[in-house]
């Protein structure tokens, strides 16, 4: 062998860094750690290669440079701090005075191969299986130990699909998939059942879990991780997915506990004197609207009941304060969930006041349920689908109808809603006039021929003043509708001559002129503001004038899904979006919620009922 191409071993305190080493950028202190320990459990694998460092007149100064290795070098000088070796212990080292350093150093960095990562998670298994813990091998490799446990986890899929992933015929991402559980025939039953253009790695997922229940799912929602395993139920994480998802395995378990919590909940709104009470863990829209809703009638709050929405408003205004003068997210984020259980108190209490016809005891119930975002819905004063003959029946003999409908928004909002209503009817009848006229003559033939509170009534205030429609919605004022209505004041007044002349200036103009100025008048005075869901005289009105509110209003989060509680953003969401995106939409916060309501909503042409109800 030439003197100058030898394997020697050298004092580890003679060697140093090259300026000739290629890998300019410096080892990570995580790296170097990972290596030092590897060195202890396995030794020094490969040699350090090194040149013989020469003085400016090209005498050997003692020392040798280091050409490839130099983690390896900074390793072993961890180790001496760890004082697992001394500072000079010997090193075998490879020297090579000959050939170019650059060169040397360039081979060993970019003619590395890399393994097949299925060598390297089934080799990771292999040295678990002979002894190493999982946490001696996540430092030995430089990796975290959920790196090794997923290793692991795919070292366990069934050894078939492995060599298909050799092969290039299986994805990484379907290997991952298949690992969500160890049951090898339960992989195999999967791939087959599945055709090949649906082997995706989500159809492999939801096939291996088809009878587990993901903890994102409403009913696990409801249930809880906590109370599902203290009843002794076994999960199933997936290590692969970035929010570790959990999967409930005994479904069985998870129904049963649910069934036991809603039983206890029914018991008590039984006592509210219904006639009966269901259960029901999987009720759907479809199944929902199978039921009809008998007559309700309000009931006046008890006391402590008018304590509770009074001190709960109260609060609910204070916090909005403290949002919009806080900047803390924490802070933000606490207050925001506070909103949120407010405004479920809220309607809850306000849910109660709403109660059965005393004629309609008989057949009233209430439907207990599990809603999108894994709460509980108290659905009441509904009525079976094999009672409504008797509901008919009963109407034909007399009892009628009431105008008041279960609540749907709170008063305040109901009243901000019809706002909108108001003001874009208003905007409507300023271009119709022979609308505008048979609703004044139908408002002064009402209040001239038939009793003051007759039946039909009229929403036009025949004393010309119009409604103070911002004490219910101050943003009513940056409408389209509003400024309507504005630009047309401004545009008839310029065309008006001073007061004292204006009796002779109408007596000179043409009918249409007249009729313009009439539109305009009626239109202002026209006022549907309303607390409930009751039908109207504006209704009418509304209908005759073909207003569509699509046409001047949108959902927004701002100005309405954030006075809406969480269920029942979802349930407006699910009448223009499909299943999976309420789902998924469920897991949100309440401000982030109403925000993807409006997003999911935008174009769809989606109204609340109260509003749809006068679409032409």
């Amino acid at each position: 062998m030439n003197s100058s191409f030898e394997s020697r071993l050298l004092p580890l305190n003679r060697l140093k860094k090259s300026p000739r080493n290629v890998r300019q950028t410096p080892h990570t202190k995580q790296h170097i750690e990972a290596l030092a320990r590897n060195i202890d459990a396995y030794g020094q694998i490969h040699e350090m290669t090194v040149e013989t460092e020469r003085a400016d007149d090209g005498q050997p100064t003692g020392y040798y440079l280091v050409t490839a290795g130099e983690g390896r070098r900074l390793a072993q000088l961890l180790r001496v701090k760890w004082k697992r070796i001394v500072e000079d212990a010997l090193m075998r080292c490879q020297v090579n005075d000959d050939a170019s350093p650059r060169g040397i150093s360039l081979s060993e960095n970019e003619l590395c191969a890399s393994m097949h990562p299925a060598d390297q998670f089934v080799a990771f298994k292999q040295l678990i299986d002979d002894g190493s813990t999982i946490e001696d091998v996540a430092a030995q490799f430089s990796v975290t130990p959920s790196v090794v446990q997923r290793r692991l986890k795919l070292a366990n899929v069934a050894p078939d699909f492995i060599s298909l992933y050799r092969d290039g015929k299986v994805t990484m991402e379907q290997l991952m998939a298949f690992a969500i559980t160890e049951d090898h025939s339960r992989q195999c039953e999967v791939w087959k059942e599945l055709p090949p253009n649906r082997r995706t790695p989500e159809d492999i997922r939801a096939a291996v879990t088809l009878q587990e229940v993901p903890i994102t799912d409403p009913l696990a929602r409801f249930v809880t991780l906590k109370a599902y395993e203290k009843a002794g139920g076994p999960v199933r994480r997936d290590l692969f997915s970035d929010e570790d998802d959990i999967y409930l395995v005994d479904r069985a378990l998870v129904e049963r506990i649910a069934k036991d919590k809603l039983d206890r909940r029914a018991a008590a709104v039984k006592k509210e004197g219904f006639a009966w009470v269901e259960v029901d863990l999987s009720m759907d829209c479809s199944k929902r609207a199978t039921y009809g809703r008998v007559r309700t009638i309000s009931r006046e709050p008890t006391e402590e009941e008018a304590d509770r929405l009074r001190r709960g408003q109260e609060r609910l205004d204070a916090i909005e304060k403290e949002i919009e003068g806080t900047g803390d997210e924490e802070t933000l984020t606490l207050l925001h969930a506070e909103r949120e259980a407010l405004d479920d108190q809220i309607e809850a209490v306000e849910d109660s006041l709403c109660v059965s016809h005393p004629d309609d005891l008989a057949v009233a119930g209430a439907i207990i349920s599990i809603g999108s975002d894994g709460k509980v819905i108290v659905d009441r004063n509904r009525i079976r689908p094999e009672d409504r003959r008797r509901a008919i029946t009963a109407a034909a003999d007399g009892r009628g109808e009431t105008d008041k409908q279960p609540r749907t928004h709170s008063a305040a909002l109901t009243r901000r809603l019809t706002v909108y209503r108001t003001v874009a009817l208003q905007a409507a009848l300023v271009k119709q006039p022979n609308t505008a006229v048979v609703a004044l003559v139908h408002a002064l033939v009402l209040r001239t021929f038939y009793a003051p509170g007759a039946r039909g009534g009229s929403s036009l205030r025949v004393d010309l003043e119009p409604p103070e429609l911002e004490r219910d919605a101050d943003d009513v004022v940056q409408t389209r509708a509003h400024a309507d209505m504005r630009e047309q004041y401004d545009r008839l007044r310029s065309s008006l001559p001073d007061a004292e002349a204006l009796f002779g200036w109408l007596m000179e103009q043409t009918e249409e002129t007249r009729k313009e100025l009439i539109a305009y008048c009626v239109a202002r005075c026209l006022n549907g503001v309303q607390s409930d869901d009751r039908r109207s005289p504006f209704d009418e009105v509304a209908k005759a004038a073909n207003l569509d509110m699509r046409d001047w209003w949108i959902p927004t989060a701002d100005g309405y899904f954030a006075s809406l509680p969480k269920w029942r953003i979802l349930e407006a969401v699910g009448q223009a979006a499909p299943p999976e995106t309420v789902r998924a939409m469920a897991l949100l916060k309440k401000g982030s919620l109403a925000k993807s309501a409006e997003e999911k909503l935008s174009g769809s042409g989606w109204l609340p009922a109260l509003l749809r109800a006068h679409v032409a």
